[in-house]
């Protein structure tokens, strides 16, 4: 037993090594600079540079788009992908092809998927429209609502058949036995059988709509970027780097590391509500 543990400590350093490199030894340093009025006179500050990103409105206004985009992205997100997960699992033939499709949005570079929803908004006339000030400001920040769902959709909705393909065919004939319609069957049988699988789609998607910026700023570029509605903490962020203001940059990125980890902690606790919540349906 004892030469089994060492196995997998021993299995277990490679990994554990990368994750102190990587995560934990940059995070300390950020936390180190974010005290300190700049990195080379290095006085210390103490929490004074965390008072001013918060009363910053730049800032206030990238956080509130950002989790603006992430509440509206992540529900269009989770429901899209669970109703096509549905669809798909009724098919009889399925290939590995499909899969793969499924998998290649995500696979393909930022800017190539942008250059194509671009050229795609070109055809339809959409930039006449958004001159309209009827739509208000969010038709500006629509095509990155769509870019965001059709990268990560597909992932997810594999995510959600592996659920789905894990649940036994009995349940469904059990249940059709004893007169349950097809509604009744994924309400009963399908949704509470997948809910550890809903639960992992809906901290990717939160995680995945938190670091919107590529799209954003590449869809627009620097100089039409339409800041009311799409400028977002990675943006912020970004901003900060180009100026080398790093105790603000440490600043945010403590500030965003720890609103994924609370939002994160907040989604695992509540797995049981979410059941329960299922369970009801």
């Amino acid at each position: 037993m004892k030469k089994h543990n060492k196995v997998i400590l021993l299995t277990a350093l490679p990994g554990l090594g990368m994750f102190l490199l990587f995560i934990i030894l940059p995070f300390l340093a950020s936390a180190r600079y974010s005290l300190l009025n700049d990195v080379y006179h290095k006085e210390f500050t103490g929490f004074r540079n965390f008072g001013e990103v918060l009363r910053n409105p730049r800032f206030r206004l990238a956080f509130g788009n950002s989790f603006r985009f992430a509440v509206i992205g992540v529900a269009l997100l989770l429901l899209i992908s669970t109703l096509f997960a549905l669809g798909i699992h009724r098919l009889k033939h399925r290939t590995g092809l499909l899969r793969l499709l499924l998998a290649m949005p995500v696979l393909v570079p930022t800017a190539g998927i942008v250059f194509a929803w671009h050229k795609v908004f070109k055809q339809m006339y959409y930039y006449d429209l958004m001159r309209s000030p009827v739509l208000g400001d969010f038709w500006y920040i629509l095509p990155i609502y769509l870019i965001y769902l059709w990268k990560y959709s597909g992932l997810c909705m594999l995510v959600l058949l592996a659920a789905l393909d894990r649940i036994p065919d009995e349940f469904y004939e059990a249940a059709k036995l004893d007169g349950a319609s097809r509604g009744m069957c994924t309400r009963r049988i399908a949704l509470p059988l997948m809910r550890p699988n809903l639960l992992l789609v809906l901290m990717y998607a939160f995680m995945s709509s938190l670091k919107i910026f590529k799209e954003s700023y590449l869809y627009y570029g620097e100089t039409k970027y339409p800041e009311d509605v799409a400028y977002t903490l990675q943006y912020y962020m970004n901003n900060q780097f180009l100026k080398m203001n790093y105790p603000t940059l440490a600043v945010a990125t403590i500030l965003f590391t720890a609103v994924i980890a609370l939002i994160v902690f907040v989604l695992y606790r509540s797995e049981g509500r979410f059941s329960e919540a299922l369970d009801s349906m």
